[in-house]
């Protein structure tokens, strides 16, 4: 998935350049993948974990059953009907636990909302921001009046070549150091971008802040992604993406209304939204299940918790 931001910003630079410019055409083009997104999507079952967690035991096994059902084990086909073979274990959630969006705000799940939040902020307003006006920026910073769109193609295929290889290392690294990483790299490349380097050297910067992106949103994404459990993981993701997506609107307008006074204003804007997503990103605790064992029975299913199953060999 996370390819498809790059693959897709490659075919809008593309479209951009055979186009002329028309806006009326870049307008009308979505369209197309979005017709076909949402046919894949009348495909696709619902979630397993999401039907396990709200009570719906049978069509949970059913999706799972095929998921599993075509898998290869020690390049054997182990096709087979796995219904019996499924022991899916839950955790109880007391009758009087509050499961509404109220529950995010509260103890214990208060931290991963503001992390997440505020991660989801920083990101969205650094990106958004650089990245609509990109060319305008990088020109202006470098002293030129305009510079050409292949710069930005060849940073989309950079940030193919990143995510491939932060594919790799994630399980290794984990989600902190990649999402501190990416916010800290935020930091200084901006700031760098804001020497008046030449136009070489803004390349080289604007390349790194591709691959910065591409980690960033990596790991902070995944962060976000995971660190609720099935009951309230819709509402918490779903707080954090309305955060990002409000600054991620209201970025390009600010830096819009600061670009032709200063490029530097906005560059040091972008630096400032990613001090504030490094600090969040620190705040992220080593262990996220950790505090389990403290909890009581009413809070400790609002945690993360794994579905396991243990499946029977045919």
């Amino acid at each position: 998935m996370a390819l498809a931001w790059p693959l897709g910003s490659l075919c809008c630079i593309g479209l951009v350049s055979l186009s002329n410019y028309s806006w009326h055409l870049c307008l009308a083009a979505p369209a197309i993948p979005s017709f076909v997104g949402l046919v894949a999507l009348s495909l696709l079952p619902e979630s397993p974990r999401w039907l396990l967690s709200a009570g719906y035991q049978e069509e949970g096994k059913n999706v799972i059953n095929a998921i599993l059902q075509h898998r290869t084990l020690d390049g054997k086909n182990t096709s087979c009907a796995l219904s019996e073979g499924i022991h899916v274990e839950t955790p109880h959630i007391p009758a009087s636990t509050d499961m509404s969006i109220v529950q995010i705000f509260k103890p214990p799940l208060l931290q991963f909302t503001l992390i997440t939040s505020s991660m989801c902020m920083a990101a969205s307003t650094f990106s958004n921001g650089l990245y609509y006006w990109g060319p305008k920026i990088l020109a202006g910073a470098t002293g030129h009046r305009s510079v050409s769109l292949s710069i930005f193609a060849y940073g989309e295929v950079v940030n193919v070549i990143t995510t491939l290889g932060t594919l790799v290392v994630i399980e290794v690294t984990g989600r902190r150091y990649l999402a501190m990483g990416g916010f800290a790299a935020g930091i200084a490349l901006p700031i760098m971008l804001a020497s008046r380097p030449s136009l070489e050297v803004g390349i080289t910067i604007w390349l790194a802040l591709q691959m910065q992106q591409t980690v960033l949103w990596i790991g902070a994404g995944l962060y976000t992604a995971e660190v609720y459990s099935s009951e309230c993981r819709g509402r918490g993701v779903g707080f954090a993406g309305m955060c990002g997506g409000i600054c991620g609107g209201a970025a390009p307008i600010i830096v819009g209304a600061l670009i032709n006074r200063s490029v530097v204003s906005v560059l040091t804007l972008a630096a400032f939204s990613a001090v504030v997503g490094f600090l969040a990103s620190i705040m992220i605790p080593w262990d996220t299940t950790g505090h389990l064992d403290d909890m009581s029975m009413e809070t400790a299913p609002l945690l993360p918790a794994y579905t396991s199953f243990e499946e029977k060999k045919c």
